[in-house]
């Protein structure tokens, strides 16, 4: 069994090539403090980790497991 989590490529803001013009948000409002003020966004693209991981099991036959265990037990004991 092994695990992997996958970087992923996300789209975000830049926000040091970024201006936001100041405000206030009341009654799901945004009003600008400067009527003629535009904000300007930059996105950028930007690897991360997923929010998911990915499990991979490899199954094993029974007679393989009981192989194993059997060796594992005469070694214990001395029998080779």
């Amino acid at each position: 069994m092994n695990t992997v989590q996958e970087p992923v490529r996300r789209i975000v803001i830049d926000e040091a090539k970024s201006h936001f013009c100041d405000g206030n948000f009341m009654d799901g409002v945004w009003t600008r403090r400067d009527a003629n003020c535009n904000d300007e966004i930059h996105m950028k693209a930007v690897a991360s980790r997923s929010e998911y991981i990915t499990v991979r099991v490899e199954p094993v036959s029974a007679t393989a497991g009981l192989a194993s265990s059997d060796k594992s037990v005469a070694r214990s004991f001395g029998d080779q």
